[in-house]
């Protein structure tokens, strides 16, 4: 199949493009869904800051799929936003754990 984009421009697209793109598709359709369970099910705080990994993964993804290299000040921010986030992942479970052994302690 072949794709015209204007100006004399013509792109050869192979069919496993499209089995990639409706992969794709498919894969981020269930991530929706299992994001909007998640909202409906915690706080929505809790869930938001987990989808900042999604950060430290394009950062991955930049390295091994488009062969960019690493620079010191991308490894930094990258392991700032990752430890950040698991950090107050952490934080969160720990004090919903406290607060349930309190409510257990005062019944």
């Amino acid at each position: 199949m072949y794709l015209y984009l204007g100006r004399g421009m013509i792109y050869h697209v192979d069919h496993t493009a499209y089995m990639w793109l409706f992969l794709c598709c498919c894969l981020d359709f269930a991530g929706v869904n299992c994001q909007n369970i998640a909202f409906q099910s915690d706080s929505s705080g809790f869930v938001a800051i987990i989808g900042y990994i999604a950060v430290f993964y394009g950062f991955m993804a930049d390295e091994f799929i488009f062969h960019r290299p690493i620079t010191g000040f991308d490894l930094a921010g990258a392991l700032l936003i990752f430890s950040v986030t698991i950090g107050v992942a952490l934080y969160k479970v720990l004090q919903q754990k406290r607060e349930d052994r309190i409510a257990l302690e005062l019944a």
